[in-house]
């Protein structure tokens, strides 16, 4: 066979890999706006007790004990109740219990403030309802420890991924095509 029975052959069977080169594209774009970049925070908590002495005073003595309620705290903050006021559409907010008293939480958001955000706005919202949360011992708060861990998930590029599912679309076809005339069906 020559060269130009191949293109022959090729152009004879144009339709059919368009269509899957086309087909390939769109399983390739729609596979692709699934996938989101964004940020994902990390922070560490302690959870003490806060007992402040001598009210009027200028420097009043401070006494924070550590507590012993981190899985009813990890509990809470994973609650759908407490994150469905923090939270908007793709975004995550992940609690664990690294050690007694320490809680690590994560949030994934699209940007780098709103992630830090939301960690702020979960620890002020736990900080707030603890007292209502832990009546006898009312005074417990979650502090900041150490760094802060931020990281960046990239996205994938919509033209990029639809070009070569495109590209393997028509590979695929051509390579059917070729099997097809190489049985003869």
């Amino acid at each position: 066979m020559e060269l130009k029975d191949y293109w022959k052959l090729l152009k004879k069977n144009l339709a059919f890999i368009v269509c899957l080169a086309l087909l390939g594209a769109l399983c390739a774009y729609v596979l692709t706006s699934n996938f989101q970049g964004g940020h994902n925070v990390q922070k560490h908590y302690v959870l003490l007790e806060e007992t402040v002495f001598g009210s009027g005073a200028e420097n009043p003595v401070i006494i924070r004990e550590p507590v012993d309620l981190t899985d009813t705290a990890v509990s809470i903050l994973q609650t759908y109740d407490f994150k469905k006021e923090i939270l908007k559409s793709r975004e995550n907010l992940i609690v664990k219990k690294e050690a007694r008293q320490v809680l690590n939480l994560q949030a994934e958001a699209n940007q780098k403030e709103r992630a830090f955000e939301i960690i702020e706005t979960a620890v002020a919202n736990f900080n707030g309802k603890a007292p209502d949360l832990f009546p006898s011992n009312e005074k417990i708060k979650l502090k900041e420890i150490g760094a802060s861990y931020e990281s960046l998930r990239p996205a994938l590029d919509k033209k990029i991924t639809t070009a070569f599912g495109f590209l393997l679309g028509a590979a695929f076809a051509i390579f059917v095509v070729g099997l097809k005339i190489y049985f003869k069906v």
